[in-house]
């Protein structure tokens, strides 16, 4: 849909509260084409699942539902002319690693699970919003998250 302003989405608010201004997981296609700004580009990939990108950021369906919303590198993410993105702490990400959002995330009171997926890959996940942040270490054994 076309709209005649901005949609406002918050990094902060997504982390912690789970909120892309009011898009939730599980709403359908139609719903959102009906109520939420045009994607930058739809892509069927078969088989029930459908890929909307905006900007760099991907909206994933599956049967027509929402089921995740991913982002490859949070270091270069962009949301499309049609969203603007308060980005938080992450305008200094060349500053951000796997402890600084760690500490992050406990001063202000998240309530987390952290799992290592295989030597090189750290998962956080924020239960209240369901969002998880996946860290990966840049390099061999031994590098800084």
């Amino acid at each position: 849909m076309k709209f005649d302003h901005l949609v406002d989405v918050s990094f902060h608010n997504f982390v912690f509260n789970g909120k892309f201004d009011f898009v939730e997981l599980g709403q359908t296609m139609a719903w959102l084409e009906q109520n939420f700004v045009e994607p930058d580009s739809k892509n069927d990939m078969g088989n029930g699942f459908y890929i909307w990108l905006f900007g760099n950021v991907e909206f994933h369906f599956e049967n027509n539902k929402l089921y995740m919303i991913w982002c490859d590198y949070l270091s270069q993410i962009h949301l499309g002319k049609a969203i603007r993105f308060d980005k938080g702490i992450l305008n200094n990400v060349a500053e951000l690693n796997v402890t600084r959002v760690f500490n992050m995330l406990v001063n202000e009171g998240a309530d987390l699970q952290i799992r290592r997926q295989s030597p090189h890959t750290l998962l956080i996940h924020v239960n209240r919003s369901g969002v998880t942040l996946w860290f990966e270490a840049d390099e061999a054994p031994g590098t800084a998250w």
